[in-house]
This record gives C-alpha cells, structure tokens and sequence, in this order.
C-alpha cells in the first residue's frame, strides 16, 4: 500500500498529501475513447458503483474521474474506494487525498477523501495541484486543502492530459474558475 507522504504532526490545514498510484499493464486503448466523472460521495455503495459501471452506457469507459471518494473513511465504509474500484475494473488508478482524517496520537495518516482518476492505460507523471482554499467551517479543522489531480495516459503514443478536481460549491464563480485555471 502506497501512503500519502505528511507528517502525522503536521495538522495545520492546507497541508498537502502525495498522490497514491498503481498502474497495471496497458490495456492497448485505441481512439476514441469514452470518459466516464462521477462523484462517489465517500462510496460507501461500491457494489451499486461497480454494477453501474458495467450496465451498456458506462461499460468500458478508458478513463473514470471520481470526486469525494473514500479512503479507509467511514463514508467509504472503511473502503479504499479508488484502489477497490479500480482492481474491480482491471484499471490502473491514482488518487489525491484532498482532506485527511486526523490519526490519534502519532499515527500516520491513513483516511481520507479525495479525487481519483482510473485510467485502462498506466498513468504518468502524477501529481497532485493545490486549488484556493474556501473558508468552511466544517473544514477548517481538517488537514489538507482543495486539490486537483492531473495525470498524462499515452493512447496510440499520443499523450492525454488528464485532470479531475471537485471545485468549491459554497464559493463565487469567480473562485471555482480561479480553482479550475489551476488545474487545467
């Protein structure tokens, strides 16, 4: 299991943690390729998640872009969604904790919520972007801060950026487009 690089004492919000990734050998993608975004809110439904992903409109979607999945979180139902999600799917995956769950003592962080790409190809250069943080008062205790995370898939050797981020609801037009100008 590939975890999140902060330090455990490191509290203070807009910390930012490392993207997770597993990539699995290339599925030989082709163009045109079909793009599936969902939000997972946690995905404590997973199986309901799954089945949806393979009814005829989603099945075989190449790339899957999640927003507010679940990490070990209780809204996952204990789940590492992303990662469950994509061995389901045979799809390599990355994932950007965007608020962690703050551990007891000196643990390590290991909770969290964020966004994921899923991708039939291997994903490279991962990374994870900070986007202007919203002040909320049921986040302003929690580690972390609004991310994107941006990815490159190689289909036919032709190189695909590839981004998600949930953008803040509660802000003005403004901010979520100064949050989408990061990302893009």
């Amino acid at each position: 299991m590939v975890r999140p690089a902060i330090d455990p004492r490191d509290r203070h919000p807009g910390a930012h943690f490392a993207p997770m990734v597993v990539n699995r050998p290339s599925g030989g993608r082709r163009f045109p390729i079909r793009v599936a975004v969902c939000n997972a809110k946690g995905g404590a439904r997973f199986d309901q998640i799954v089945a949806r992903l393979r009814e005829p409109a989603l099945a075989g979607a190449d790339i899957i872009l999640l927003c507010e999945a679940g990490w070990r979180v209780r809204r996952s139902a204990r789940r590492e969604f992303a990662r469950e999600l994509a061995e389901a799917l045979g799809m390599s995956f990355a994932f950007g904790a965007v608020w962690g769950v703050p551990p007891r003592d000196s643990e390590p962080f290991d909770r969290f919520i964020g966004n994921a790409i899923l991708s039939s190809e291997p994903l490279e250069e991962v990374r994870v972007v900070p986007m202007p943080r919203y002040p909320r008062c049921d986040f302003a205790q929690m580690p972390g801060a609004p991310n994107g995370v941006i990815a490159t898939v190689v289909i036919e050797g032709m190189p695909l950026t590839v981004t998600v981020a949930h953008l803040e609801i509660r802000a003005a037009p403004e901010v979520r487009a100064r949050q989408l100008m990061l990302v893009a």
